[in-house]
């Protein structure tokens, strides 16, 4: 079941799947608190987790997208595959239908593409994190 979340729902899907082997509190972003938060859970257990947290767009020019970061998202290994991350970026875009952007990481394009996010410009490295591209959302 896909809800609205708090930040404290989300850190530890992040921090297993995005800051393995690094202390919790890196899977703890700036902005958490002013943003908002969806999970995946089934029975009482957090699987899926992703946050749009307030930032405005890093690159020129500020169009197409607005100042909503996707940030965050992570699908626990135990259920990667089965659909959950979809579903969740579905619900997202669904509630916010607004402009969106995010630091997508190189291995995870193609996911975002599916449902019609776009790379805007060149590769970049998050250090100890590795390559990322920027991407935009638009709703239809």
């Amino acid at each position: 079941m896909i809800r609205r979340g708090s930040s404290a729902d989300v850190v530890d899907v992040r921090w297993e799947v995005l800051r393995p082997g690094r202390p919790r509190e890196t899977a703890i972003f700036p902005g958490d608190d002013a943003g908002f938060h969806w999970v995946d859970e089934e029975a009482g257990q957090v699987l899926a987790v992703a946050s749009v947290i307030p930032a405005p767009w890093p690159a020129e020019p500020l169009t197409p997208t607005s100042g909503l970061q996707l940030r965050g998202m992570a699908v626990s290994p135990a259920v990667r595959g089965t659909g959950r991350g979809a579903m969740l970026l579905v619900a997202i875009q669904r509630d916010l239908a607004a402009p969106l952007w995010c630091n997508a990481r190189a291995d995870v394009l193609g996911f975002y593409a599916r449902f019609g996010w776009r790379v805007r410009g060149g590769p970049f490295d998050v250090p100890a994190v590795g390559p990322h591209h920027r991407m935009t959302w638009s709703p239809p």
